[in-house]
């Protein structure tokens, strides 16, 4: 194996390069699915009270819906899910209070477990 890395290093260093990049990028991202999937997993974190300081798509999966729906039935921009603003940064931009978006977000995820 160390032949192959030194012949690929000398006569052939784009490949080694697009190898290592493609190994590291696929554990990478390896690791992040099993994080979720091993953390989602558990019950305690997927019947977690919805709180102000969830993002949507947090608190749609740990209530077990999909992200996109709950997004867009509070329309919001789907696209936009990583690093997103809290529940309490959206009711406060909406000029309501957190409770009431609260309850109008475990409403929309009632109905989407049902099959709403």
């Amino acid at each position: 194996m160390i032949r192959a890395v030194r012949y690929l290093s000398r006569r052939q260093p784009l490949v080694l390069a697009a190898f290592v990049i493609s190994t590291a990028c696929t554990g990478y991202f390896g690791v992040k699915v099993w994080r979720n999937a091993v953390y989602f997993s558990d019950p305690v974190h997927r019947a977690t009270p919805i709180s102000g300081w969830m993002t949507p798509g947090y608190a749609a999966m740990s209530s077990g819906v999909e992200p996109a729906a709950l997004l867009q039935a509070l329309e919001l921009d789907p696209s936009v899910r990583r690093g997103g603003r809290t529940l309490s940064e959206i009711a406060r931009s909406r000029d309501v209070p957190v409770s009431e978006l609260l309850d109008e977000v475990e409403s929309i995820l009632a109905e989407e477990r049902s099959g709403g």
